[in-house]
């Protein structure tokens, strides 16, 4: 097996339930069947909303100097739980020789592959995924178009993205979280949801009518077929 980075706190909470997720899919009958996880959970990376909407501090080098630290480890692949995270990776690996998972590419490719039906897919992202509409030209490649919802969805999406972050997923959470699947499926004739930011891994999984993809599950599951290839 190899070992697996994870470039981590951003935040927390969403680091944890990446791992939660890698625990989970993994086929381990004992402890020695998991994989070696090295994870730098470093939550003082300067946020990536801040620097997009005030010019504030940049994460790039709070995020390279982990991924420095864990090529010297080493690892042998590195997992960024991160979908604002995500618009640094190109840079970043112009510094790292070990590859660098890209959250938003996997999460694409797999509601492509699992769910051909989805022509209409809603992305529940941060701030940032939005504004950058990261997620686009990878589900275009696909021959999928992303709903345009409205600020006020938006609004609602980062609020409980917030929320999220402080950890105790409770009903409250599922409940609401429910309500916007089923206002952008109703309102905005979404097929398909995509669960654009990690803070929604903390979640349990939702009863929906159409497809909703979580993005942290989906790099766990690409960590781990990479890990055990």
């Amino acid at each position: 097996m190899k070992t697996v980075g994870v470039l981590g706190g951003m935040g927390p909470h969403a680091t944890a339930a990446f791992f939660q997720r890698l625990l989970d899919i993994t086929p381990a009958k004992r402890d020695w069947d998991h994989l070696r996880v090295i994870i730098d959970d470093n939550p003082h990376i300067p946020s990536r909303t801040r620097h997009l909407l005030y010019g504030e501090m940049s994460p790039f080098d709070g995020m390279l100097e982990t991924c420095r630290k864990l090529e010297r480890y080493p690892v042998d692949l590195i997992a960024l739980p991160c979908n604002s995270a995500a618009i640094f990776i190109g840079d970043l690996q112009d510094h790292i020789s070990i590859a660098i998972l890209n959250i938003v590419e996997i999460t694409a490719r797999a509601i492509a592959t699992n769910c051909p039906e989805v022509r209409r897919a809603a992305v529940l992202g941060g701030h940032v995924t939005y504004k950058m509409q990261s997620y686009r030209p990878f589900l275009q490649s696909y021959g999928i178009d992303v709903v345009e919802h409205n600020s006020q969805i938006q609004q609602e999406i980062e609020r409980q993205i917030e929320h999220l972050k402080l950890g105790r997923a409770n009903q409250t959470h599922q409940n609401s979280a429910s309500n916007l699947v089923n206002c952008l499926k109703n309102e905005f004739r979404a097929d398909g949801i995509i669960f654009a930011c990690t803070e929604f891994g903390c979640l349990a999984e939702l009863n929906a009518e159409i497809p909703v993809i979580d993005s942290s599950l989906e790099l766990a599951r690409e960590t781990l077929s990479l890990a055990i290839a």
